[in-house]
């Protein structure tokens, strides 16, 4: 099953081994996102040309992907390359990535193996049932695909008009109009004049967004929200399993993958709300994931196995339960993270 939200990562490792054949110079302008400029520095190089090349069907491949490919007011990569660069930037420090024959011949033998130990008819069903689930995951994926290039051919559409409107003064910035409700934006189109406080309107927005992405709930909320139980040595948080395994390392909190202000590690458990393709190049450097929302065949569940990750998910609120620094224990067996222990 070659699953379609890894193909993005797969083609920048190929465009991270270009990189390493390039003069140290021009990979320094690339990572510092001076690509633009890069065929008139060494116009004559043809590995930097061939780097041009496969970098721009990259992106006009897979530009329209973000870090939440159905919420189009979100830059994409086309237009936002940070993640990208970023990511062959790392790929090309770390000595392998991925290897999809590997994963490939792993899955074959656990399905040997599960076949082998189940009776006549329920071997029977299990193959059906496995058949029946990778061709809905192929699907599900393909959709998923499909619903981000909409988005993204919708927020064009958005930003031409909001270029028009700039234009005529009625609004200050062009991504001012994701602050717009779809009537008000109506209401503009047709002439139809809404208020004249329309600047003040949207800056107000504005600030109460940015307020309350400032809020932060209590540590630890004991209630339906956040499940927080006990054993006789360990405190913990309950989740589902997502990928099998036991990751102890810290817990970085990330809620937007192109803000990120460090490099990650194995050494480092990745907690974020959800994950969609565009995240997926996160996966490469990290040790362990945890999530708020997803199921077991999710993109968080299906690409941390595809690496070999521990990841635990639809833990609740689990990236302001868990502070970022925190060092914390993974357990993809049985679906806990254990975030302290108790004193001895």
């Amino acid at each position: 099953m070659g699953l379609k939200s890894l193909e993005p990562n797969y083609e920048m490792w190929k465009l991270a081994c270009r990189a390493r054949n390039l003069p140290l110079k021009m990979q320094k302008r690339i990572f510092s996102n001076q690509i633009a400029n890069l065929d008139s520095l060494e116009p004559h190089n043809n590995e930097a040309k061939s780097f041009l090349k496969e970098y721009q069907l990259f992106l006009n491949r897979f530009g329209y992907l973000s870090m939440n490919g159905t919420d189009f007011s979100i830059a994409p990569w086309i237009e936002n390359p940070t993640i990208v660069l970023k990511s062959i930037e790392k790929l090309g420090s770390i000595s392998s990535s991925i290897n999809k024959y590997q994963v490939q011949r792993a899955r074959d033998l656990a399905r040997i193996e599960v076949s082998e130990n189940l009776p006549g008819f329920s071997k029977l069903f299990f193959n059906r049932l496995l058949k029946s689930t990778i061709r809905y995951i192929a699907l599900r994926e393909r959709l998923s695909l499909f619903m981000s290039e909409d988005a993204y051919q919708m927020r064009r559409i958005y930003l031409a008009l909001a270029e028009l409107l700039v234009n005529e003064g009625v609004l200050e910035r062009r991504d001012d109009i994701f602050y717009l409700y779809y009537g008000e934006l109506l209401s503009l189109i047709k002439k139809i004049s809404l208020s004249p406080s329309l600047k003040r309107m949207i800056r107000r927005r504005k600030s109460e967004i940015r307020k309350d992405q400032e809020i932060e709930p209590a540590g630890i909320i004991c209630d339906s929200h956040v499940t927080v139980k006990e054993t006789k040595h360990h405190i913990y948080l309950d989740g589902i399993v997502g990928s099998i395994g036991v990751a102890r390392g810290i817990a970085r909190i990330v809620r937007n993958p192109e803000a990120i202000e460090r490099d990650l590690n194995p050494n480092d458990i990745l907690v974020v709300p959800f994950i969609d393709v565009g995240w997926t190049p996160l996966f490469p450097y990290v040790g362990g994931v945890v999530t708020e929302t997803g199921g077991q065949l999710s993109h968080s569940a299906i690409i941390a196995r595809e690496y070999g990750l521990p990841a635990v998910l639809s833990v609740k609120n689990a990236t302001y339960a868990i502070k970022d620094g925190q060092a914390i224990i993974v357990d993809g067996n049985i679906g806990r993270v254990y975030i302290r222990s108790h004193p001895k």
